[in-house]
């Protein structure tokens, strides 16, 4: 077990999510990798699980390295830049299945 931990730590958030979603598939084995990673990347298949790992990678590291207002304050700010309003990002963002203190939390920053 603890080889299987250490595998886990090298990979991160991105590991634990590929854990969580394997858990969950209801197969077991290699298929259940298959499907883990079928299930992330949803139309694209295990490619765009593959590539969806890699993205949250990316994002995990951002956040841990600037936070999550300065990394949401600068999406806010591109997605004005590209002609989105701030009523236009509200309103997506309360149609987000999210909690009520994270849309709090969200909206108070927009």
């Amino acid at each position: 077990m603890d080889k299987v931990v250490q595998k886990l730590v090298a990979l991160g958030v991105p590991g634990l999510v590929l854990l969580v979603v394997i858990a969950t598939s209801g197969v077991a084995g290699g298929a259940a990798i298959v499907v883990g990673l079928a299930a992330l990347g949803g139309p694209f298949g295990m490619f765009g699980g593959l590539a969806m790992l890699g993205i949250l990678a990316l994002v995990a590291d951002a956040v841990a390295e600037y936070g999550l207002e300065k990394i949401f304050a600068s999406v806010v700010i591109g997605l004005i830049a590209t002609g989105h309003t701030r009523q236009e990002i509200r309103k997506t963002i309360e149609g987000y299945p999210i909690t009520a203190g994270l849309k709090r939390k969200i909206l108070g920053n927009l």
